[in-house]
């Protein structure tokens, strides 16, 4: 995930995206000419001007971009994203057999080193903090 564009529409920015093939998760949620504006080779040059001149194009692209920050790209909303996408990861490759359990995720982090660390649950798994095996 580009961390450049969160944080640019996070301080209120215009957001051009260079036209590529490549996306990123949140792309979906991005309408061209709504959330940003779209430029290539050929319509930056035209683009550019037309949005430095117009303050209510920029006002509007702002306000749309930070819908999508709010949405989908809050640190709270981030967190969420990688807890499903490992939750996912985890039924798809049926680690529940080996991390199915508290017991069973404790014996193998202590067995990794892990010992001085401290955890607790989040969500489905355990995450670091100053807690010592607190289960939420």
């Amino acid at each position: 995930y580009s961390r450049n564009l969160n944080g640019l529409w996070n301080l209120g920015g215009v957001v051009l995206l260079w036209s590529a093939a490549h996306v990123e998760w949140y792309y979906p949620a991005l309408r061209a000419n709504h959330t940003h504006l779209e430029v290539n080779q050929s319509t930056a040059r035209r683009l550019v001007p037309l949005l430095l001149s117009n303050h209510s194009l920029a006002a509007a692209l702002r306000k749309a971009a930070r819908a999508v920050h709010e949405r989908y790209l809050c640190p709270e909303c981030l967190g969420g994203f990688w807890s499903l996408v490992l939750d996912k990861l985890s039924n798809h490759s049926q680690m529940g057999a080996v991390l199915g359990s508290d017991a069973q995720l404790r014996r193998l982090l202590l067995h990794a080193g892990c010992s001085r660390q401290r955890w607790r649950r989040v969500g489905s798994g355990l995450t670091a903090t100053n807690r010592s095996f607190e289960m939420l």
